[in-house]
């Protein structure tokens, strides 16, 4: 990141930033005089409608399916909860993540 930012002057993929109690994605940038500022990605693709297992324990997002995990859907916003579908060469189902995330 840092090389991009010092050679380009701006990074070529967006990070999540947090302004105070906001969080969004962003390109960061470098000015002339050396300064960090960002460009504000607003994220134009829909959604796709996905149940959720569940509730984050931490943070305010839900936990969705996905193909190798029961992650987030807040993780591009720096949420790290997620249970590996696979763990310790055990199939991890989605009953059993349940169960993992109501004993959080």
């Amino acid at each position: 990141m840092a090389r991009q930012l010092l050679q380009n002057l701006q990074t070529r993929l967006a990070y999540a930033v947090k302004t105070g109690d906001d969080v969004f994605n962003a390109q960061l940038t470098l000015n002339e005089q050396g300064e960090i500022g960002y460009i504000r990605h607003h994220d134009q693709r829909p959604q796709p409608a996905v149940d959720a297992l569940a509730d984050c324990p931490l943070c305010n997002g839900k936990i969705v399916e996905t193909a190798k995990s029961y992650s987030c859907s807040e993780w591009r916003n720096g949420c790290k909860m997620v249970i590996w579908k696979t763990i310790a060469h055990k199939k991890i189902t989605p009953a059993m993540a349940r169960k993992i995330i109501d004993r959080w």
